[in-house]
C-alpha cells in the first residue's frame, strides 16, 4: 500500500497525470492495439451490481493517475449482437433460447469458463489473457491491480 502512495505522489508531484478520469470505450471499438494494454469489462443488462463496478473505473481519478493511460478499457454486455472482428476471427452473438445467448468473444476470452457478472479481463499487448477479476472491484483494489500491473510491465 505504502508502494502505491509513493508512486501516485510522485505522479502528481511530477506532472504526470495524462488523464484525469478512466473512459470505458465501446466493444465495437476494439481492435488489435500493441501499444497499450486492455481491460475488458463484461457487463450484462441485469446485473445489479455491474453499473456500480463501471461507475468505480471511470469516476476514479486515482485509477487513472495510478494507470496514467497505460491501459485501455472496454465495454460488452452479454446481450451485444453485432459480429466483432478482432485478432484475425469474427465472433458473433449466438441465440441460445428466447432473450438468451452469449457473444463469442466473451466464451472466447474467458476460454469457455463460466461468466460471472461483473468481469474485468486484463490482456497484455498481444491480447493474451493476463488475469481475470470475476467480481466487483473498489477503488482500492483498483489500486492494488495497477501496482501488480507496473510490476509486472516492468519485469
Amino acid at each position: 500500500m505504502k508502494t502505491v502512495t509513493t508512486i501516485l505522489l510522485s505522479w502528481i508531484a511530477f506532472g504526470a497525470l495524462s488523464q484525469e478520469r478512466i473512459e470505458m470505450k465501446s466493444i465495437s471499438q476494439l481492435t488489435a492495439d500493441t501499444s497499450h494494454y486492455k481491460i475488458i469489462f463484461i457487463s450484462a443488462d441485469w446485473c445489479r451490481i455491474c453499473p456500480n463496478a463501471q461507475k468505480a473505473v471511470e469516476s476514479s481519478e486515482k485509477l487513472a493517475i495510478a494507470l496514467d493511460g497505460a491501459m485501455l478499457f472496454y465495454k460488452i454486455e452479454n446481450t451485444y449482437e453485432l459480429p466483432i472482428e478482432y485478432m484475425d476471427s469474427t465472433f458473433y452473438y449466438v441465440q441460445t433460447g428466447i432473450n438468451e445467448g452469449y457473444h463469442q468473444l466473451i466464451d472466447h476470452l474467458m476460454n469457455s469458463t463460466k461468466v460471472q457478472y461483473p468481469t474485468f479481463i486484463m490482456l497484455d499487448k498481444n491480447d493474451k489473457v493476463m488475469d481475470t477479476f470475476p467480481r466487483m472491484l473498489s477503488e482500492q483494489d483498483w489500486l492494488e491491480v495497477a501496482e501488480i500491473f507496473h510490476t509486472r510491465i516492468k519485469g
